[in-house]
């Protein structure tokens, strides 16, 4: 978050529904953006939107920035 100058004040972990996933929530900006963890040194932002033909609703995003941006809260 740092690198992408997002101000980390207000964030919290949400839910973390299996070991490598975290979901974070911003409760004033009504924002989000989840983190996958592939390995020690590897994460990958992503963000929930529309599902896709295959049923799929989670897509990876090059920034957390993006993931935020994409993110649609239901």
């Amino acid at each position: 978050m740092r690198n992408e100058q997002i101000e980390i004040e207000g964030w919290t972990l949400d839910e973390r529904p299996l070991d490598t996933i975290f979901c974070f929530y911003h409760l004033e900006s009504k924002q989000a953006f989840d983190i996958l963890v592939t390995d020690q040194s590897k994460i990958t932002p992503y963000f929930s939107g529309e599902e896709d033909e295959n049923g799929i609703n989670s897509f990876p995003a090059k920034t957390i920035k993006e993931a935020i941006e994409k993110y649609i809260i239901e």
